[in-house]
């Protein structure tokens, strides 16, 4: 109780074992190995893409889910600027602006595919490697004005993965039975 009236944007408690942030910059050595091999794996999975994207097709209906996740084995320039020689600031930047990308996927995702917005509320999941200078609270701090919240749930296991679900939903989230 405590903590939830210290951090009114977020909501429940981190599992056990679950790496807050912020993390260690990476090696300059994997930053440009994953640069200069990316073209290579980025086409072997690509194939497979287009493969379950196929199979997906000739099965059931979709899904009706609005949810997003962020991070991407795409290494683009400035990312990998970022990861050598970023600073907080900047990858505090970085961070607002995919969350911003992210909440306006999620938005429209949930619009489309529910429009009567009878399905789960959207979730939104931050990967470690798109806030790799800025802790979990900082985070939440900058999703709050855009009107997002870090959830945990009980059923969350330490991913290092960060959910973020619409405030005016959250109650939707701890009202769920505990699995």
């Amino acid at each position: 109780m405590g903590q939830q009236s210290r951090k009114p944007y977020w909501v429940g408690e981190p599992p056990a074992g679950t790496l807050l942030g912020p993390f260690q910059k990476r090696s300059r050595a994997g930053v440009y190995a994953q640069f200069v091999l990316q073209p290579l794996y980025s086409a072997a999975i690509g194939v497979l893409w287009l493969v379950a994207l196929v199979a997906a097709a000739a099965g059931p209906g979709g899904t009706r889910s609005a949810d997003v996740e962020t991070g991407s084995m795409w290494l683009s320039r400035r990312k990998m600027r970022l990861e050598l020689d970023g600073t907080r600031e900047e990858w505090e930047i970085w961070t607002t602006q995919t969350l911003a990308n992210a909440f306006a996927r999620s938005t429209t995702l949930r619009a489309k595919k529910d429009p009567g917005k009878t399905g789960p509320p959207p979730v939104v999941t931050l990967d470690p490697m798109d806030r790799r200078l800025l802790t979990a609270e900082e985070v939440a701090r900058i999703a709050e004005p855009m009107g997002w919240i870090l959830m945990w749930t009980r059923h969350d296991g330490p991913d290092d993965k960060l959910r973020l679900v619409p405030r005016a939903q959250a109650s939707a989230f701890r009202s769920r039975p505990s699995e």
